[in-house]
């Protein structure tokens, strides 16, 4: 790792603290990787960004050092250090000395990874039940600190009800009650997933959480028969108590079918409006394509993506994504579409909205958006369309409306496409022959 650039002259400040953190790693014995990033984190809070880019270049040697232990040894630091504080380093090293950047990102990731670890993660949930206070301290932290990855070790302990290890599942509900919003999304997404034997799980971990816009996503597993029992129980107890908190009369939840298939159908209809899109967490700028964007795009297409966490059921872990908006959204409206249809909904209002969701989702999860179309044969895109009984020109046409008015373009070119006649082939552009 060789050194970037310089820096103007220390304050006298800055100066002192870069000395001291010297002398400190200059006594027998405290040339230690932990104590060397703890350095570099210092001199980047005071402003001595080419001090910390010393402190990481003795710190890249000796985890060099490590060989096989590397990755143990980057685990460790990120495991001990402040995440926020390690990203900061990193922004910071990023214009200076890209290799000082990258040690520093590989740390995070190591951390993230050992904080992560589904055996140790479950080891911790365990530890709650432990006699000894201060183990139980330690793995309520360790917990705490994983966030919403803990979540599905949590969530797992919260099923097996209160009567298998009360003080366990006091200190779950009471971890997941401190994520509280941040547990809403990932729970949600999981429930949300094909599946059903974790749901009982998920429910209880959303109401431990007390996040709130919760209710109209569980009225499909406390309604719809088949629905395991643990989690239409756990459902029909989430609703009951979150109207008993309001003053309400637990009596009413859930809800009748067609009461609970009509605030679905609106909470869709919204979601699928221009309004309904989630607001961008990140900016990109996207490499051009298509020469004609260069003037109005400053050399590519800005456009932006949110952070989601989404289910994955064959890992049984959340997977962190930088999702576009309208993936973001469209995985919350499929969710609401496949409750409508568990309830099934048959109202034709209902029902466009629903294909059109469908259709939507089908396109997202398709490939390159610049080319899907080419590559998604009309028959797909009608059996996409196909309602209660089956495909229709009638149909269809209702759902392209739909998708017009909402400004969902390419569903709209994909509706076009199936009422296209068979064996068609597709227009030149004008003025060809």
């Amino acid at each position: 790792m060789t050194h970037g650039q310089a820096e103007g002259p220390l304050d006298p400040i800055q100066r002192a603290v870069i000395d001291s953190l010297d002398a400190s790693l200059g006594l027998p014995g405290q040339l230690r990787p932990q104590a060397l990033l703890d350095a570099a984190l210092k001199a980047s809070e005071v402003g001595a960004p080419a001090a910390a880019e010393r402190y990481l270049a003795e710190l890249a040697a000796l985890a060099d050092k490590a060989k096989d232990k590397k990755l143990d040894l980057l685990a460790d630091l990120g495991d001990a250090s402040d995440d926020g504080a390690l990203t900061r380093l990193e922004r910071l090293m990023q214009p200076r000395q890209p290799a000082a950047a990258r040690l520093v990102a590989g740390i995070r990731e190591a951390g993230r990874l050992r904080r992560r670890d589904p055996r140790r993660l479950a080891a911790a949930v365990d530890a709650l039940s432990s006699p000894v206070a201060a183990t139980r301290l330690t793995a309520a932290e360790q917990l705490l600190r994983a966030g919403t990855d803990a979540l599905p070790p949590l969530a797992a302990a919260l099923a097996e009800g209160p009567d298998a290890e009360p003080l366990r599942q006091r200190l779950a509900a009471g971890i997941v009650a401190r994520l509280g919003e941040s547990a809403r999304q990932p729970l949600l997404d999981w429930l949300g997933s094909g599946d059903p034997a974790t749901w009982a799980a998920a429910i209880e971990a959303l109401a431990a959480s007390g996040a709130d816009d919760v209710e109209t996503f569980l009225f499909a597993p406390a309604l719809v028969p088949g629905t395991p029992p643990a989690a239409q129980a756990a459902a029909r107890r989430l609703l009951e108590g979150r109207v008993a908190a309001r003053g309400g009369d637990p009596a009413t939840m859930p809800p009748a079918p067609s009461a609970a298939t009509a605030r679905l159908a609106d909470r869709l209809d919204r979601l699928l409006s221009p309004a309904g899109l989630p607001a961008i967490d990140h900016l990109r700028l996207e490499p051009v394509t298509d020469p004609a964007s260069v003037a109005a795009a400053f050399g590519g297409s800005v456009t932006g993506t949110v952070e989601r966490l989404f289910w994955d059921p064959a890992t049984r872990a959340f997977e962190r994504v930088a999702a576009p908006p309208r993936l973001a959204r469209a995985r919350v409206a499929a969710h609401l579409a496949r409750d409508l249809e568990a309830l099934d909904a048959r109202d034709p209002a209902v029902v466009q909205l629903v294909l059109l969701t469908r259709l939507e989702a089908a396109l997202l999860t398709a490939g390159d958006p610049l080319t899907v179309l080419q590559r998604v044969p009309a028959a797909a895109i009608r059996e996409a369309l196909a309602g209660p009984d089956g495909f229709s020109a009638e149909l269809a046409g209702d759902i392209l409306e739909q998708a017009i008015e909402r400004g969902l373009w390419p569903a709209a070119a994909a509706v076009a496409k199936s009422l296209e006649p068979e064996g068609e082939p597709p227009a030149g552009p004008a003025g060809t022959g």
